[in-house]
């Protein structure tokens, strides 16, 4: 019921934002579908068949994240993604609101979200990924998260999130993270 609600508004205000051309409705309405409900993507990614592929890295996300959707999706059955680029929190919520049916159901195999590498632990704790695609780390970010250092900490840092995950190591990227491959606790198909 709550995450009817949730969808319910997340909606209502990207029909708003966009109606009063106050923005594309990439983020608010993940904002306040959060704040009517708070587990609100980690409901609707839990409904996602067949799983979920996050994409992080400070270059490329966004051609990766195309690029898997695009290998991951077949004829009338769409893939759920943040195309709009909104790669915080508020943004992967959006996507999942703007994807969900009324009645707060997500009828999707394969969700590939882009996520900023910031947002990257939470983004783990609330989808249970079935993969994380970890691309190049270059020092563009400094402006942001002040040192690479940091960034290579927090996407390991998801690598122990409380979320039930298995890891496997992947490749070593030049500032030493490595990719991984996640298994959720649940069994995906």
């Amino acid at each position: 019921m709550r995450r009817a609600a949730a969808v319910w508004a997340g909606k209502a205000t990207a029909t708003a934002s966009r109606v009063t051309r106050r923005g594309g409705g990439a983020t608010l309405p993940g904002d306040v579908a959060r704040w009517v409900y708070r587990p609100v993507l980690s409901e609707l990614a839990a409904q996602v068949r067949r799983g979920t592929v996050l994409v992080t890295g400070t270059n490329g996300k966004t051609t990766t994240s195309r690029l898997v959707s695009l290998l991951l999706s077949e004829p009338g059955r769409p893939v759920l993604a943040n195309r709009t680029g909104a790669n915080l929190i508020y943004g992967l919520t959006a996507a999942a609101v703007a994807a969900a049916d009324l009645r707060g159901g997500l009828d999707r195999d394969w969700a590939v979200l882009e996520v900023d590498e910031a947002t990257l632990p939470l983004a783990v704790e609330e989808s249970a990924p079935r993969a994380v695609l970890v691309g190049n780390l270059f020092r563009d970010q400094l402006d942001r998260y002040g040192e690479l250092e940091k960034i290579a900490r927090t996407i390991q840092r998801a690598r122990t999130s409380p979320s039930g995950v298995r890891t496997r190591p992947g490749w070593r990227s030049s500032a030493g993270v490595r990719s991984w491959i996640v298994a959720p606790a649940r069994s995906a198909a």
